[in-house]
């Protein structure tokens, strides 16, 4: 059976950080939206 070594670099170890917080922030103001616009009184759908 053949391994193959996983590749990391710094600039991938930097994008897979910058993209996991990009989620992150994406996510938030997401549920942010969607609780201010059911606080006004917005149907869920």
């Amino acid at each position: 059976m053949e391994q193959r070594a996983s590749l990391t670099t710094p600039l991938t170890r930097k994008f897979a950080k910058f993209s996991r917080l990009l989620l992150y922030v994406i996510l938030t103001l997401a549920s942010l939206t969607f609780a201010i616009g059911l606080g006004q009184g917005e149907s869920w759908d």
